[in-house]
């Protein structure tokens, strides 16, 4: 269906590719920063273009958000690389793309939508973790598949199916990647991982990472499909106390008291778009950062495979 755009001239547009719960989000908020939005996807093609390539040729967008399926990246990638687009774009997390794509991609300017690097929690804690010595770090993430997309059955989730780049260890990458951001180069990893439940159709629901950092000498991540209980947290062993930062009951628990940030999780997408439309790439993750995220996902499905250390160095 075509959608109608009432846009003035000094109105910036944008192009979302994918019409799932993310690309929805995202044309949501892209809105409400008061951008005219058009949507791409296979269900729903606007203004007659049937490639993406005639899309953006129609629609010459300031601003691409791809928000597809993790196995549609690398296509929908092609496809901006082969257009004539050389404005911003953000490609959702995890980038998974071909090194060839990246290679090329990198003459783009771009971002990746790791947006947990703008919760407030965890940007506190990067601040109190500053200038101490870390001893040990442990990072939980899980929830229960069938309570992500109430709207959606559970096997008709992307999520569910291998072959789309579903699966908790891309799912739930946002872990590996502010770990990175918070603790530094990862050095090693071992892992065990992969689908030990009925709740997806083939893709992994759960992992168990060990890794050693450039801060952190211990690091465990636990990441998973099926805790019945939403879980999101970290905590960080310090010389100067323990940190707990738990990002679904928005707090952050100190040596000092407890810091509560009340709607922390809201904004952390909207302050992702700003960042990344203003041009200030300072927090935002680059390309380079999400290579390393893929790096990083590559080592741990070779370790649970030969069941060995990885070293990343």
């Amino acid at each position: 269906m075509m959608q109608t755009h009432v846009q003035n001239s000094n109105q910036r547009k944008a192009l979302v590719v994918g019409a799932g719960s993310a690309g929805t989000r995202h044309a949501a908020i892209l809105t409400d920063l008061g951008m005219d939005v058009t949507t791409f996807s296979r269900r729903s093609r606007e203004g007659g273009a049937k490639t993406l390539e005639q899309q953006i040729a129609a629609d010459q967008p300031d601003y691409i958000v791809i928000a597809t399926e993790t196995a549609a990246h690398e296509p929908n990638v092609q496809s901006v690389i082969s257009s004539t687009f050389c404005n911003k774009l953000l490609v959702e997390k995890p980038l998974q793309v071909h090194s060839d794509t990246a290679v090329t991609l990198a003459t783009h300017d771009v971002a990746v939508g790791f947006n947990l690097r703008f919760s407030p929690i965890l940007r506190e804690l990067r601040r109190h973790i500053q200038n101490t010595t870390i001893y040990s770090v442990e990072i939980y993430c899980g929830q229960t598949l069938n309570a992500w997309r109430p709207d959606r059955t559970l096997h008709s989730q992307y999520s569910s199916h291998a072959v789309l780049g579903g699966g908790a260890l891309a799912d739930l990458s946002h872990e590996i990647d502010y770990a990175v951001w918070l603790f530094g180069r990862a050095k090693r990893v071992t892992a065990l991982g992969g689908r030990y439940s009925q709740i997806t159709v083939d893709s992994d629901d759960s992992w168990g990472i060990l890794m050693e950092s450039e801060r952190v000498p211990i690091m465990t991540i636990q990441l998973n499909y099926f805790d019945t209980y939403p879980q999101r947290r970290l905590t960080v062993n310090t010389s100067e106390g323990t940190l707990i930062a738990d990002l679904v009951q928005e707090t952050l628990k100190t040596p000092k008291g407890t810091i509560r940030f009340p709607g922390a999780s809201i904004m952390t997408y909207t302050d992702m778009h700003k960042s990344v439309l203003q041009g200030d790439m300072s927090q935002a993750c680059t390309l380079e950062e999400a290579l390393t995220v893929d790096s990083i996902i590559d080592a741990v499905r070779l370790s649970s495979t030969n069941s060995e250390w990885v070293s990343l160095s």
